[in-house]
């Protein structure tokens, strides 16, 4: 098991990224909706699956999160044996993902994923500290997204959850929708039906 890095301490390294980012997750949302609205205005509607959908959107973040840290050289965007990632600063590794409601995610269990989530070495993986997931909850009709999530996992519980809406981000502006918020315990079970929330900031 590795060290994990904190909360707070992530902040510290990486809370000037936010910005970028939260920009390239809307961003790359906003391009499956262009999609979806030119073929509206053709008069052709697919009625996609959502892991079509989620797969189109996870695309154009991986191309948004690679534009915008194109030329930044404390930061890496590559695949990681199969695994797109974003390498900051040597110490973190994050993985994009949908987040269902109860912050669990859709991938097939794989060996690989399961030691991400264990946070334990991966052939083709850097040796960081901390692995971490970061993405979006949709409004349930893939029409809007109703939060952005930095969530470190530590086997099925999620050891801490960063809510980026509430992120002191001036240069980003993105319209997340009120949830009503929920009593708060210190850790999250991250594959279980039942939503409990976790420690969120």
């Amino acid at each position: 098991m590795r060290n994990l890095l904190q909360k707070e301490e992530v902040d510290d390294l990486i809370e000037k990224y936010y910005p970028r980012i939260i920009s390239a997750i809307k961003d790359g949302f906003s391009d499956y909706l262009d999609i979806v609205r030119l073929r509206s205005e053709k008069g052709e509607m697919t009625d996609y699956s959502a892991r079509t959908i989620a797969s189109i959107i996870h695309d154009n973040i991986r191309m948004r999160i690679s534009q915008q840290f194109l030329d930044d050289p404390e930061v890496i965007t590559k695949d990681f044996n199969g695994i797109f990632g974003l390498l900051i600063v040597g110490k973190l590794l994050i993985r994009f993902k949908k987040f269902n409601e109860d912050f669990s995610t859709s991938n097939i269990p794989t060996q690989q994923t399961k030691n991400y989530d264990n946070q334990e070495s991966i052939e083709g993986f850097p040796e960081v500290p901390t692995f971490l997931y970061c993405g979006y909850v949709h409004n349930g009709t893939w029409s809007s997204i109703k939060n952005i999530y930095l969530i470190c996992r530590e086997g099925e519980v999620n050891r801490w959850i960063k809510d980026l809406s509430s992120a002191d981000i001036e240069q980003s502006t993105i319209a997340f929708e009120f949830v009503e918020p929920k009593e708060e315990t210190p850790l999250v079970r991250a594959k279980v039906i039942t939503r409990k929330t976790g420690t969120i900031n």
